[in-house]
């Protein structure tokens, strides 16, 4: 059996930790001109308006009250800037994280270790068909015009890397922009996604640790083989 349980023991100290990102479900906070301070984020489920892409499945759309998502006119909707964030430590031995990203409006996302911008991936700037202005749609089913002819949609699959090295704090920031004032406007964000670890667990054998169930192994098949 020893030779089974082997195996899985070496396979376990070289595995890291998965960390779920989905909004919705992970302890993002938001804070925006609507709210005072950081606040938990509102899950605003999967479909919470008919013009955004619906979540995948395991996600949900958030932002910082439970009726950011609605159709104008909602009280609770108003133009600025929003901020939602996710953080998470390991043990500085690098990592990866997946994502899929949606906005609505305008969202860039920054991916800090330590404070340092390792990555960041935003939504372009989708020109009004009224020609008035530009705003970022990353909420809007592929081919949809609403937004003029630039592309639009989900931001993504993507992965970004970091390497090892500090502490290894992580915040995964996303700024959302709300809005061509005056007018009301839902807001909203979505992420679903994973962060990848390499962290070794706090259980992991020492190598003497490891030398020492080899050779008890060993030895108890030796003594099997003694055996009439």
């Amino acid at each position: 059996m020893l030779f089974l349980v082997l195996p899985l023991l070496l396979a376990g100290s070289l595995c890291g930790a998965v960390i779920n990102l989905n909004t919705g479900v992970a302890g993002w906070q938001g804070s925006g001109p609507n709210v005072v301070g950081a606040v938990a984020a509102a899950n605003l489920g999967a479909a919470p308006n008919p013009l955004w892409l619906v979540a995948p499945a395991g996600s949900q759309w958030i932002s910082t009250t439970a009726t950011d998502g609605g159709i104008p006119p909602v009280p609770s909707q108003v133009t600025g800037t929003f901020s939602f964030d996710f953080t998470f430590t390991t043990a500085g031995l690098g990592g990866s994280l997946n994502y899929i990203m949606a906005g609505d409006n305008q969202a860039t996302v920054e991916v800090l270790v330590d404070g340092v911008v390792i990555g960041a991936f935003a939504h372009p700037d989708n020109p009004l068909p009224t020609g008035t202005g530009t705003f970022g749609c990353a909420f809007l089913p592929a081919g949809d015009l609403l937004c003029g002819t630039a592309a639009h949609g989900q931001v993504g699959p993507g992965t970004i890397n970091w390497a090892a090295g500090g502490v290894g704090t992580v915040v995964i920031r996303a700024t959302v922009i709300n809005g061509l004032p005056p007018s009301l406007s839902p807001v909203g964000f979505l992420l679903t996604g994973s962060a990848t670890t390499n962290d070794v667990g706090v259980d992991t054998p020492e190598p003497s640790t490891l030398a020492m169930l080899a050779l008890g192994g060993l030895g108890l098949v030796a003594a099997r083989r003694r055996r009439p």
